[in-house]
């Protein structure tokens, strides 16, 4: 199975002995490249053990280990046990399997939220709560709730939405959106056709790429010459997004481009291009100047977005065991200022509120301009009203 799955089948059960010999290998790999976690067997008794499960992401290399780095960074309270997966199958495997071996107070995934209700009453029956430590590609739908399930994200669907309404009023009221087959899986173009439209910007083309072995890209490029769009939103990731800037660049386009973090972190972008995130690595101030000392001063280089996720997940987690009680209530009910700025966890069918920053790139620095309301929850509800059931790729965006 890959990314691309349409659905994930019935999972096989992982014994707890294949499971524990699994975490193990992982940790030994981890160990191997240097990195500070701890095994829960070997964790003070006053720590909170916690499972997390990350990915081996061919896309975007390294993005598990920057998420364990960042939690790592964040408290010396939690006692991390990491697992990494290849298959969605195998990391909601892993995650049911963590919640019911009676080692872990909480289970941390980077996995697909909406698999997750899937583990739902297991993880309610355990008692133990799993927080989906995701990219925010695809958007929560009504009826997914799950009470053990909370979610902490990197909100890009709701970085997309916002970016289209600021687009349409800022940058010109025509657009033509390009994504990989990859990206087209996911609602972030959907998000932004919601955020366009709805400023009063119209969609004047889509055009799909790398389909079938081929990267389609000249036809891409013909058709933005041809339609001459006030601006072009660019959805791509990894070496696709690197590929799209270089040929665009070689067709001597000047059409503003408009795109999402993992644009911006794949290729430098040509002057003027704006982009959306709800991390910005030049913020300076609060929580977010705090994580970057303490990240830099436990890993010796300057962070990322996947880190800043990891270092807020790892935050509301200490934060929620000094509260007392319950960890799941805790986890439900607590707000704090992290790496990018007040943050609360969101339960499973809800959007969650983050900072959304506008990014401007000159050609050389690309640098946080402004702040972007984020999307409406009514105008969410409705557009979710509208659309129903997910389709299309259901593994955890840049996971696999």
């Amino acid at each position: 199975m890959t990314a691309h799955d349409q659905a994930v089948p019935d999972l096989p059960q992982i014994s707890r002995r294949v499971f524990l010999r699994r975490v193990g290998a992982s940790l030994a790999g981890v160990a191997a490249a240097g990195l500070p976690f701890a095994s829960t067997q070997a964790a003070p008794a006053a720590s909170l053990p916690i499972a997390v499960i990350v990915p081996e992401s061919p896309r975007v290399v390294g993005i598990g280990t920057q998420l364990l780095r960042g939690m790592s960074a964040a408290s010396p309270e939690l006692a991390i046990t990491p697992f990494t997966y290849q298959r969605p199958t195998q990391a909601l495997g892993a995650a049911r399997e963590a919640a019911a071996s009676g080692q872990f107070a909480a289970v941390v995934g980077m996995l697909s939220h909406h698999h997750a209700a899937d583990i739902g009453p297991a993880l309610q029956a355990s008692g133990v709560p799993l927080i989906v430590a995701d990219m925010g590609a695809n958007m929560p739908r009504p009826g997914q709730d799950a009470p053990y399930v909370l979610r902490s994200s990197l909100g890009m669907w709701q970085a997309a939405w916002a970016l289209g309404s600021h687009a349409a009023r800022t940058q010109g009221r025509e657009a033509i959106v390009a994504s990989s087959l990859y990206e087209s899986g996911y609602d972030l173009l959907f998000a932004f056709r919601q955020g366009f439209e709805q400023a009063g910007g119209t969609i004047v083309a889509s055009h799909v790429t790398h389909v079938a072995g081929q990267d389609g890209l000249g036809a891409l490029y013909e058709r933005v010459r041809a339609e001459r769009p006030s601006l072009v939103a660019a959805f791509y990731s990894g070496s696709e997004a690197e590929a799209f800037v270089a040929g665009y660049r070689e067709a001597g386009l000047a059409t503003p481009l408009v795109g999402l973090a993992p644009l911006a972190e794949a290729a430098a972008l040509p002057a003027g291009t704006l982009t959306a995130a709800t991390w910005s690595p030049d913020l300076a101030s609060g929580g977010a100047a705090q994580f970057q000392r303490a990240y830099q001063a436990a890993h010796g280089h300057a962070p990322d977005a996947y880190a800043a996720l990891g270092y807020d997940t790892a935050k509301l987690l200490a934060h929620a065991r000094r509260q007392g009680g319950a960890l799941r209530d805790s986890l439900a009910s607590i707000w704090l200022t992290g790496a990018r700025g007040p943050l609360a966890l969101a339960h499973q069918g809800a959007a969650g509120t983050l900072p959304i920053f506008l990014r401007a790139t000159d050609g050389v620095h690309t640098t946080t301009i402004g702040q972007l309301a984020a999307p409406a929850e009514a105008a969410v509800a409705q557009a979710l009203a509208g659309i129903g059931a997910k389709t299309g790729w259901l593994g955890a965006y840049l996971s696999l």
